[in-house]
Order: C-alpha cells, then sequence, then structure tokens
C-alpha cells in the first residue's frame, strides 16, 4: 500500500504484469536487458574492462566527462560493473572468489561442531541473498559488500580458530 501511494498506478501495474507474466519474465524484461548488453556490446568493446573509476560515483567525483575516452559508463547490475573496472580478469577473480567463500560456507554446513553448522547456514543465506541481489544491481561497492565479505571473513576465522571439526575435502582444511 505504501509502494502505491508513492509510486502510483505505475507500481500497481507491475505487480499486476509480474502475475500475469512471471518472474523470470518479468526480470528479462525490466532488468535482464542489462545482462544482454553486458554480455553482447560491452563485453565486446571492453574485455579487459574500460579502467576503474568509468561508473558510479568515482567517476561523477574523480572523473572528467569531457575527455575523449572517459565519458562515463552507466552499470545497472554487479557483473557489468566488474566488466568495466577490469574485464574478464575481474570477473574470473572476483567472482571465482565470492563463488569460492560461498563454496566454504556450504562446506561448513558439513562441520561436526553443531554450532558451527547453524552459523554456517545463516552465513550461506546471506551469502547467496547478497549474490542474487547482484543480478539486480551493484552489491559490491555498498555495505551488502562489506556484509558479505564480513560474514564469510568471521565464519572462516571462527573456524579455523575453533577447528570446526570439517571434513577432508573441504575448502578451509
Amino acid at each position: 500500500m505504501w509502494a502505491t501511494s508513492v509510486g502510483g498506478q505505475s507500481v500497481t501495474n507491475r505487480f499486476i504484469r509480474l502475475q500475469g507474466t512471471g518472474a523470470v519474465e518479468a526480470y528479462r524484461t525490466d532488468r535482464g536487458i542489462f545482462v544482454s548488453q553486458t554480455v553482447g556490446e560491452l563485453f565486446d568493446q571492453y574485455p579487459l574492462g574500460a579502467g576503474v573509476g568509468r561508473w558510479g560515483m568515482i567517476n561523477t567525483y574523480f572523473g572528467n566527462q569531457t575527455e575523449y575516452g572517459s565519458a562515463p559508463l552507466y552499470v545497472e547490475i554487479q557483473i557489468t560493473g566488474w566488466l568495466l573496472d577490469g574485464g574478464v580478469p575481474m570477473w574470473l577473480l572476483y567472482g571465482g572468489a565470492t563463488l569460492l567463500s560461498v563454496w566454504a560456507a556450504f562446506s561448513l554446513t558439513k562441520a561436526r561442531n553443531p554450532v558451527f553448522v547453524e552459523v554456517a547456514i545463516i552465513s550461506l543465506c546471506v551469502q547467496a541473498y547478497i549474490l542474487v541481489l547482484c543480478m539486480g544491481s551493484p552489491m559490491f561497492n555498498t555495505q551488502m559488500g562489506t556484509l558479505f565479505w564480513t560474514v564469510a571473513g568471521a565464519l572462516h576465522g571462527a573456524s579455523k580458530a575453533a577447528g570446526a571439526g570439517l571434513q577432508r575435502g573441504s575448502p578451509l582444511v
């Protein structure tokens, strides 16, 4: 009701359309176009990145919009930001680091210590939630990115300090 009172009929229409088309199709038509643009146009244009500071508030504060080749670029989802900042290497390194962190939290859900199992499940849920939010906006340059790494670091540190009784083959052993 609050969203409708602020946003008006356009918010109501968007919710009604979601019911008629489904969540996947609604994402594809609203935010999915940014995935297509990133993988299609921007990937071909900037395979090794466009340079740090070409988007967001860094560009607003420190960029020179009048200089040729440094016009601001717009980022709506996290994978676009990573592509523009560092290209494919950034996708591999930062994306790989986030997936490894999630895998480490998942592996702790099999620990022998029940306290670590509960904490690992909570951590895994928080990390998965933030990764899903990355498909809607750039999360890792906000407090949510800080939360992702804080939860991951705290879980990893606690498991190392207490010897959580991990099984062999987990990334933390």
